[in-house]
């Protein structure tokens, strides 16, 4: 009869001459079964650590990636521009060498050239992009992509001028020009040309605030918003009539605008006299213009 032995795993298995080598045969049978599904599973788990936690190197291993699918995701190590933080991304489409992929959650970023940087890069390899609405970060500020070609803005579309000199008023209304930037991170006003004009850069319900004192102590003055250079804006106007305390005038509004569109804040006297005050007191001449919704 047969003896038993160890085989290549190092399973022992019974041989003709064991004690009850029926039943051992069986569990060999056992041993053997166990082993495929053991394996089986490996495979599986294996597979599943490849979906969740592929890792890449460069943008260019990213891109070379063919043997995932849609939803398994890869974490770039090196995204390869200086202050760019590693992060991961997500198969959105395709299959094999022709996956396409986006970012799978925020980037971070040190400068904001930096992210332009990283931005230009990617949208050079054909099957990498972003996802439009999709953040990236600099700092404390937040962005949020507005095409899959990376171009990106801020989460808070806002500006804040002011005007650093007096203006003198005539009878006709006349668009007050702004020469001081308080804060313009999305661009909204041109302090080189144009600089009557606060744009909007994205469609949506923008909240306007203008802040004027007129030093006259006498006659009418007005303050109005203007649309793109023609339109009189609905509840923007305001009227009153100097005295000892000076002409304060406000014009707060809300109006809908596509991107381009522009606000103008329109002021004038009915006698001409005296000056919108400009500077650093606290009755000099601000405007700001925020979106506040779509």
């Amino acid at each position: 009869m047969a003896a038993g032995s160890t085989d290549s795993n190092g399973v022992y298995q019974y041989g003709s001459s064991d004690t009850n080598a029926t039943f051992h045969g069986l569990l060999n049978i056992a041993n053997a079964i166990l082993s495929t599904t053991i394996g089986a599973m490996l495979t599986r788990i294996t597979n599943a650590e490849n979906k969740l936690r592929r890792t890449v190197a460069s943008l260019a291993a990213l891109d070379a990636v063919s043997t995932a699918a849609v939803g398994h995701t890869a974490y770039l190590t090196t995204p390869g521009t200086t202050g760019i933080d590693p992060h991961s991304w997500v198969a959105v489409s395709g299959s094999g060498a022709s996956l396409k992929w986006k970012p799978d959650g925020p980037i971070i970023a040190d400068t904001k050239a930096h992210l332009d940087s990283y931005i230009a890069t990617v949208v050079a390899i054909t099957d990498l992009s972003f996802a439009v609405g999709g953040e990236a970060r600099v700092g404390t500020t937040r962005y949020r992509f507005t095409s899959t070609a990376g171009a990106y803005l801020p989460f808070e579309l806002a500006c804040s001028l002011r005007k650093s000199a007096n203006y003198n008023l005539t009878t006709s209304a006349v668009a007050l020009t702004w020469d001081v930037e308080i804060s313009d991170p999305a661009g909204m006003h041109d302090n080189g040309s144009n600089t009557s004009r606060l744009v909007a850069v994205e469609a949506g319900l923008y909240e306007v605030c203008a802040s004027l004192y007129n030093n006259n102590t006498s006659g009418l003055g007005n303050v109005e918003g203007r649309l793109n250079g023609t339109t009189a804006i609905p509840g923007s106007f305001d009227r009153r009539t100097g005295d000892a305390g000076g002409l304060p005038l406000k014009s707060i509004f809300s109006i809908a605008l596509a991107a381009g569109d522009y606000v103008e804040i329109m002021v004038q006297h009915a006698s001409a006299a005296g000056a919108i005050e400009g500077g650093t007191t606290r009755s000099a001449a601000v405007v700001t213009m925020k979106r506040v919704g779509p």
